[in-house]
């Protein structure tokens, strides 16, 4: 969330920033602190990637049902669907 705030900002004020010497050290310790937070979060998806592929293969393994996957959509039906409120 951070990062796609953060991108979208430097979007909408680069040829301010770009012009702005002042603001070069603030960028440069901004990108240093956001790559080595993207990096952890990296870390961590793939960690819960391979722990939920690791706990399907056990529960398929012992007959136990498994996930059960998404049915796909029929054309033009909305995956979810919420009640008219009178």
């Amino acid at each position: 969330m951070t990062t796609l705030l953060l991108t979208s900002l430097i979007r909408v004020h680069h040829a301010q920033i770009v012009a702005s010497r002042e603001l070069r050290p603030t960028l440069d310790s901004l990108r240093t602190s956001l790559r080595a937070s993207l990096v952890k979060e990296r870390e961590l998806t793939g960690w819960n990637c391979a722990g939920l592929g690791y706990l399907k293969r056990e529960l398929t393994e012992r007959g136990l049902g498994g996930f059960q996957e998404d049915q796909p959509l029929e054309k033009g039906e909305k995956k979810r669907a919420f009640p008219a409120i009178a």
